[in-house]
């Protein structure tokens, strides 16, 4: 049964017993769906699933659950199991915000839940009615394996914000990255020691809430929404993709860290084409303000092609194609701006404008040679001065120029590779970014100066045309943080990103947008779980049968260009052993070098057979450390960093050999079983610039 986009009110005015009356409730073995809906005012709960056991989900999500009065709660989840309760609303409700009774496998994700009035915004009980209860065979409901990530948990009036049973009906139960917060007194939270006034004991007693915060929220109390400076933005966790959208129907980042609460903070999103139509004549906005592109005829669309990020690009000849966005206010934002797209430049002809609003803001292509080019970003203000940043070229030889910045991650960027290029604007200086990696700023002044011109992709003011793909565009009406800039990069180049923090059970999930986890494998045993050096905890390898699977994927078989690395801590070992593994195509090894210490290398083998390998220079690397390793290929040469250096090179060339095995963390072939710890391994879709795998070793 789906309840979808209605709206469920004043139900049981006449006040029969709560028990059986409210909203909306199932029962039995059923399942179904409430979604979209506005659930308010109900004498009882307003959504209710009791004894629903079926191997099916129940799904709560997007709802508005409001003033519901009497009987237990806005969404009562009772001696049941499965349950997605995530992006909901529930505000006003008399008695309890959401309540778990002795049920289990449910997700409580990115919920707001304020103004509770008597008793607890988010309750989970272990037994609901003095003995606990049992199925048809005479099995305890247990109150187990539920997930409360990310929920927002604010001025609630009743005796506390949560409660967590403690008893022998009640376990394995994880909460986390959770804000709660009063503005008339102390946080309550509730376990059996006892109500903990403040998070600090709450987390020194129960060891849950590690990552929570217990700060003022500072929302849009119209629409839920953080504010540009609310400590929600990025404080949640990526646990899973149950839902890619929040309440209001924005998109959640797929990869990394969600916002805390129901909604989504989108940085005054003014643009989004993801260019995914794949066919057609038009690009739609998926932005708020609908800026969608029109074509008047007088210059030729673009063809479709595959994408960067998402289904298709679009691919721009050099001669007339041009995609046309018509004016509107929202696409000149005033002093807080940020432009970005990937790009991918093919051989230019000369300088081209790929991202242009006449006389306000523009991306620039400069031509470097016949194989390179350089970026440009700049502004208009309002009283007509452009500022430009474009790290200064110096000749050099045979008419190509170098940066002589030497904060830019590289001389020059090669054609017809992807690049996410973002210019930032903030009121004071405007910033250029190459793939999350910031390589200049200027100060600039002023207010973008505002005019009729229309936005144009793939054609400047001078009319020469870009030649080239271009993907994923964007605006925001703020200035993006780098954080969020590089997490938005990584959205289109991550192909694997195992975070090593879920710290319990025998699978580890994908944080890129490709999903690819491992799977449980019966042949070898899962490594235990120990400390992390990046996020919450590790993985720790016996060097036995230890090791992580990972089905192959197309994405797990590059062509011309990655990255792989991860942080490693050999423990002593007996011989050398291979600590990331794509059979007959790419591996980090750990070789043995005396009893203390360990070396590296990288191996790829590209599609003719031919294997190359790099291996560090020498230097010694102590054992029951951490150490940072990182292995590049760029189409012409493979690179070995270790801790953000790179400590040597090798020629290579050709395509990477497609394999169908599995991607192994911790066994190579044979006996090679790494002995250690292993955290946060990561593959990229593209060469890493230096400074890149700098930074990514420098913030773990």
């Amino acid at each position: 049964i789906t309840f979808r986009r209605c709206t469920i009110q004043e139900n049981n005015e006449r006040n029969f017993p709560t028990g059986h009356a409210g909203g909306i409730k199932f029962c039995g073995d059923r399942w179904g769906t409430v979604t979209g809906c506005v659930v308010q005012n109900n004498h009882g709960p307003g959504i209710w699933f009791d004894w629903c056991n079926s191997e099916n989900t129940c799904v709560i999500s997007n709802n508005l659950v409001l003033n519901n009065t009497a009987g237990e709660s806005g969404i009562f989840f009772e001696c049941s199991q499965n349950a997605l309760i995530v992006n909901n609303i529930v505000s006003g409700n008399k008695r309890r915000g959401i309540y778990l009774a002795q049920s289990r496998n449910a997700v409580v994700m990115n919920n707001t839940v304020t103004e509770t009035q008597n008793y607890t915004a988010i309750d989970l009980h272990g037994f609901p009615s003095g003995d606990p209860r049992r199925d048809r065979e005479g099995n305890v409901f247990y109150l187990e394996d539920n997930l409360i990530y990310n929920n927002l948990i604010y001025n609630n009036h009743g005796t506390a914000d949560l409660s967590l049973a403690a008893n022998p009906w009640s376990r394995n139960n994880t909460i986390n990255n959770n804000c709660y917060y009063r503005n008339n007194g102390a946080v309550k939270l509730y376990t059996a020691g006892g109500m903990h006034p403040t998070l600090s004991s709450w987390q020194v007693a129960t060891g849950q809430d590690m990552q929570s915060i217990s700060q003022e929220p500072d929302l849009d109390l119209n629409s839920y929404a953080p504010n540009a400076s609310s400590p929600l933005i990025d404080a949640g966790a990526w646990v899973k993709d149950f839902t890619n959208k929040d309440y209001s129907g924005n998109t959640r980042p797929h990869f990394a860290n969600f916002d805390i609460g129901a909604v989504e903070y989108t940085a005054d999103l003014a643009l989004h084409l993801p260019l995914d139509e794949a066919t057609g004549a038009i690009a739609y906005d998926q932005s708020p303000y609908e800026n969608h592109s029109t074509n008047d005829g007088t210059e030729g669309f673009p063809a479709w092609s595959m994408g960067k990020s998402g289904a298709s690009a679009l691919e721009f000849d050099g001669i007339d194609d041009c995609v046309v966005i018509p004016d509107d206010d929202s696409l000149t934002p005033s002093r807080n701006f940020t432009l970005m797209a990937w790009m991918k430049p093919g051989t230019l002809t000369y300088d081209s404008v790929g991202i242009d609003k006449q006389h306000s803001y523009r991306i620039l292509m400069w031509k470097d040679g016949d194989s390179a080019v350089t970026c440009e970003f700049s502004i208009v203000n309002n009283s007509g001065t452009r500022f430009s940043i474009h790290p200064t070229p110096k000749k050099s030889g045979k008419g190509s120029r170098k940066y002589s910045n030497k904060n830019a991650p590289t001389s020059f960027f090669p054609t017809h590779q992807w690049y996410h290029v973002t210019g930032v604007y903030n009121g004071q200086e405007i910033t250029l970014y190459v793939n999350g990696v910031e390589i200049g700023k200027t100060p600039a002044t002023g207010e973008l100066l505002k005019n009729n011109s229309s936005l144009r992709l793939g054609m400047g003011d001078t009319g020469r045309f870009y030649k080239g793909h271009i993907d994923d565009v964007r605006i925001y009406g703020s200035a993006l943080t780098p954080t969020q800039i590089l997490q938005t990069c990584d959205q289109g180049r991550l192909s694997l990103h195992l975070s090593f923090d879920e710290g319990t059970g025998n699978i580890t999930y994908d944080h890129s947008p490709q999903e690819n986890d491992s799977i449980c494998d019966d042949t070898h045993e899962f490594p235990a779980w120990s400390v992390g050096k990046s996020g919450v905890s590790a993985l720790e390898f016996d060097g036995i049968d230890d090791h992580v699977s990972i089905p192959n994927a197309d994405c797990l078989n590059p062509v011309e260009h990655f990255t792989v690395m991860a942080w490693l801590k050999p423990a002593p070992l007996t011989h050398d052993v291979i600590a990331i593994n794509k059979e007959q195509s790419y591996r980090i090894l750990v070789r043995k070098n005396g009893d203390s210490a360990v070396s590296f290398a990288f191996n790829m083998t590209n599609d003719e057979g031919g294997p190359s390998t790099v291996y560090d220079s020498g230097a010694l690397y102590p054992i029951n450390q951490w150490h940072h390793v990182a292995g590049v290929y760029n189409g012409k040469k493979i690179l070995l960093y270790i801790n953000g250096v790179m400590v040597n090179k090798a020629k290579a060339s050709g395509s990477v050999l497609y394999t169908q095995s599995l991607l192994e963390i911790g066994s190579g072939e044979g006996n090679s079983f790494f002995t250690g710890a292993i955290d946060d391994v990561r593959m990229y879709n593209t060469a890493l610039f230096d400074s890149e795998v700098r930074s990514i070793f420098e913030n773990p």
